[in-house]
């Protein structure tokens, strides 16, 4: 709980208190963005903030359904439920090429470029599921607008994954750890520029 705390409270220092970047923003043109997401299975805000030259830090709220499995204590049988379960995030990013971009005239709206990342992201319990969930993921990924409002973007990572899962007994919790791998692809709209 004290990390969603410190979490919350630095949300809500980048959301409420926009710093000025005029000077870094006139050299590189990365911009400070609002923008709403959509991948396959959830949604998300996200708020960027650009500072230095090349770097934007990135906290967002998501919102994802998904469907699980679990066993009752005693019962070998499979249990299905789903679940709406919420994932705070925070993206430290560095565009790796919007200087050349720019000396090129090419397009950087909505911080079109490549990037290399720390993504650190947290699911908290809810409803009736009974784990929660930290993942530390490098990524490397790029994003590409079509339009002035609109992007894409493309990310591949492995992510470090720890959860804490309530024990098939369902008295103890256990603590689990695992490298997986990350694929995002989404779509988003970008809005309140700066």
């Amino acid at each position: 709980m004290k990390f969603m705390r410190t979490f919350s409270c630095l949300f809500a220092i980048l959301l409420f208190f926009n710093l000025n970047t005029t000077i870094a923003q006139q050299s590189t043109k990365l911009q400070n963005l609002h923008h709403v997401d959509a991948f396959l299975i959830g949604t998300s805000y996200n708020y960027e903030y650009a500072f230095g030259s090349n770097f934007t830090l990135s906290p967002s709220f998501s919102v994802i359904p998904g469907v699980y499995t679990y066993y009752i204590s005693g019962n070998q049988n499979q249990k299905w439920t789903s679940a709406l379960h919420q994932s705070l995030s925070l993206d430290t990013r560095w565009y790796t090429n919007v200087n050349r971009k720019v000396r090129k005239g090419k397009n950087v709206e909505n911080n079109s470029a490549n990037f290399v990342s720390l993504l650190v992201e947290y699911i908290p319990e809810f409803q009736n599921m009974r784990y929660s969930m930290y993942a530390i993921t490098p990524r490397w990924g790029f994003r590409s607008s079509f339009t002035n409002n609109f992007f894409m973007e493309f990310a591949i990572g492995l992510p470090y994954i720890m959860d804490k899962r309530l024990s098939n007994d369902g008295n103890l919790y256990e603590w689990r750890s695992e490298v997986g791998l990350h694929l995002g692809l989404k779509a988003g709209v970008a809005f309140g520029k700066k």
